[in-house]
């Protein structure tokens, strides 16, 4: 797993033995599908090694070392425990709020190929459906991840398969919870804000009643697709409703301020901030802004941005523009371009929005506009 200082790429690829990423050393000659797999196991590693992953000098030498490690055990029936690979996937629902997304994104590669193995390799139905859950974990947080560097179409083959390991995983709670991010996720894509919404409301009747994580992530894209589309009074009731749901979760769920997994108070202080920069008077917005602010640790350097730029677009709407600009400009230098992320973008880009058109021509206006037109630095 990775470690906020960047500590080395996770070992779980190299549980992989030299069969597996390249075949047998036989000299017998391989048949067409054989070739095949040979081939393709060739392809999946050059793509770590492109991703950062893994070099392949280190792939040769550290498989053949694990391999043999794991072997003993292997032949005894101690197989991997599902319990060690769910800890893996809680561990990345807290590396992906503070680690650089690049750097996150290897690991994450590294890991789901492990897993693989680990699925082709295992017979039980029960610990089938764990393995799966986990999958589906991984691939939500490599969707994620995928958008936060821009690679959008990447994203969405990756929601499809965390779509899909969900429902065969037959965890309803994880279902939503993929659902609840992935229309969040879509949000911040770009996509048409009708199908957002549609995603938001699917998982939404998918919980069935039943208030889970990520029904409330769900509730919180709709409370922001409203506003950003100028329904005020139905983006103002679906924040009351977030809100008194949000009252009703036991301590458990709302501990937990670091992981995707949990719904701390900062989620819904942070929708409230995103939905009263849009709607909300002045005063309003920035009393949301500076609750949601307080309630980040400053590890929290992409969200706390984000809040920043709420902030930003407040200033712009209540016409103080050139503050407004201003503040973004500020925000947007400060962020560590290992951190420069299209989620900051998209708010940034927000700022620019609010920008009445008579006002478009301004200098300082026209410089940010030139700033948001640079690809993203990651």
């Amino acid at each position: 797993m990775p470690g906020l200082s960047g500590t080395p790429v996770s070992s779980r690829i190299f549980e992989l033995d030299e069969a597996d990423l390249f075949g047998s050393m036989s000299a017998d000659p391989l048949g067409e599908e054989e070739a095949a797999a040979v081939v393709e196991r060739r392809r999946v590693l050059e793509s770590l090694v492109a991703l950062g992953a893994v070099t392949a000098a280190q792939g040769d030498a550290l498989s053949v070392v694990r391999n043999e490690f794991d072997a003993s055990l292997a032949q005894r029936g101690h197989e991997h425990a599902a319990e060690d690979w769910q800890e893996v996937a809680w561990e990345y629902g807290h590396s992906y709020l503070v680690s650089p997304p690049q750097a996150l994104m290897s690991e994450i590669a590294a890991d789901v190929l492990a897993l693989t193995a680990v699925i082709d390799r295992t017979d039980d139905v029960e610990k089938l459906a764990k393995f799966y859950g986990v999958g589906a974990t991984l691939a939500s947080i490599m969707a994620m991840t995928a958008t936060q560097v821009g690679m959008l179409r990447e994203s969405r083959d990756w929601w499809h398969s965390a779509r899909h390991y969900a429902d065969v995983s037959d965890d309803r709670n994880l279902r939503v919870w993929v659902q609840g991010h992935e229309a969040m996720d879509t949000l911040y894509q770009g996509r048409p804000f009708r199908l957002v919404l549609d995603r938001a409301e699917a998982a939404i009747r998918l919980s069935d009643g039943n208030t889970t994580t990520g029904t409330l992530k769900a509730m919180a894209c709709k409370a922001q697709v409203l506003s950003v589309i100028g329904a005020t009074d139905d983006a103002r009731a679906a924040v009351g409703r977030l809100r008194r749901t949000f009252e009703t979760l036991p301590d458990a769920v709302i501990a937990d301020g670091g992981s995707l997994q949990t719904w701390p108070e900062h989620r819904l202080l942070h929708t409230e901030s995103f939905v009263y920069s849009a709607i909300g008077p002045v005063k309003e917005a920035a009393q949301a802004h500076a609750a949601a602010s307080a309630a980040y640790e400053p590890t929290r350097i992409r969200a706390r941005a984000q809040v920043a730029l709420h902030e930003a677009v407040t200033l712009v709407r209540g016409g103080d523009i050139d503050d407004g600009i201003g503040h973004a400009e500020r925000t947007l230098a400060n962020i560590p371009s290992d951190h420069s992320c299209r989620y900051v973008r998209v708010i940034a880009k927000r700022v620019l929005d609010a920008v009445p058109e008579a006002e478009a021509g301004r200098p300082v206006v026209a410089e940010y506009r030139e700033r948001l037109a640079q690809p993203i630095a990651v």
